[in-house]
């Protein structure tokens, strides 16, 4: 068996468990894209034919919850990239490597152009929590934004958030820099009266991890040794910027007021320390916000 070789299931299992990664609406092609590459070159380079994924799993479009279910027993999905949970990491295997490195942390906001209320004179992070944002029922950056004094006006799906900005709703709907751009370009027809601000963004800490079954320990050893390797010959950084260096450039987050807030879900174990796993912007936040900066 050659290094660069895949059994046929681990193969199907790539195809498949991707087709899960990420809601299947509004541009999340693009992150799936990155998962699937990241993931075929992690295998790629980890001749280890014992510890080849097993299961075959159909989960495309189950929310986050169910994941977690599949992946407790082990039957239908053996790993799946998702952002952590305190239950995640203490029941499933954590892989602590933030496969995109955090980005999806730095959020910008989606707005109401014709909403009277605006952020674009917004100067401190009270002024921000003060305005009413939308958020996902099961999203992790909910939790954060509760946790920091936000009003937060939760949607079941991507499409129900937009179509509460669209009828004023709330204020800001935050998505990550990864995100936010690709979901605009495919929302911008059927909803003109929606814009992306470009004076502010927000910061929340917020890995997403490979999570694997406990019943698979071999095929954790596997993905982390993998993903390390990639991070040591630089590769990782590489297929990073192929994928995301646009979206950063188009951020411009060197021209916009970052604020910062904690995330309560982050357990002693989260490698902030480490400055080869986390993107970092050019400019760190302003002085006034609750600073907590990603690499201390």
């Amino acid at each position: 068996m050659t290094r660069n070789v895949f059994s046929t299931a681990a193969t199907t299992l790539l195809l498949l468990f991707l087709s899960g990664a990420s809601s299947a609406t509004l541009g999340a092609e693009r992150y799936s894209d990155y998962i699937t590459e990241l993931t075929r070159l992690v295998f790629a380079r980890t001749e280890a034919p014992g510890a080849a994924p097993r299961r075959v799993p159909g989960v495309s479009g189950i929310s986050r919850n169910r994941k977690f279910v599949e992946l407790l027993s082990g039957e239908h999905l053996e790993f799946s990239a998702l952002p952590t949970k305190p239950e995640w990491e203490e029941k499933l295997i954590p892989i602590r490597i933030p496969v995109r490195k955090g980005l999806q942390g730095y959020r910008l906001f989606l707005v109401n152009r014709n909403n009277p209320q605006t952020i674009g004179k917004i100067e401190t992070l009270d002024q921000l929590r003060a305005l009413p944002t939308g958020s996902g029922a099961q999203w992790s950056t909910t939790v954060a934004l509760e946790e920091a004094g936000f009003t937060v006006v939760k949607g079941q799906s991507k499409n129900d958030l937009v179509k509460m900005l669209d009828l004023k709703r709330f204020v800001t709907y935050g998505r990550g820099i990864d995100e936010i751009f690709a979901e605009y370009d495919a929302l911008a027809a059927a909803h003109p009266s929606l814009s992306i601000d470009r004076e502010v963004a927000l910061f929340i800490p917020h890995p997403v991890y490979f999570f694997v079954t406990p019943k698979r320990p071999d095929l954790a050893e596997r993905i982390e040794r993998g993903l390390r390797d990639m991070i040591a010959d630089g590769s990782f950084n590489d297929l990073f910027r192929k994928h995301f260096e646009d979206d950063i450039k188009r951020a411009r987050l060197d021209r916009r007021r970052i604020f910062t807030i904690a995330n309560p879900l982050l357990g002693p174990e989260t490698p902030l320390k480490d400055p080869t796993l986390w993107f970092v912007p050019t400019r760190a936040p302003d002085d006034d916000d609750e600073q907590l900066d990603p690499i201390r």
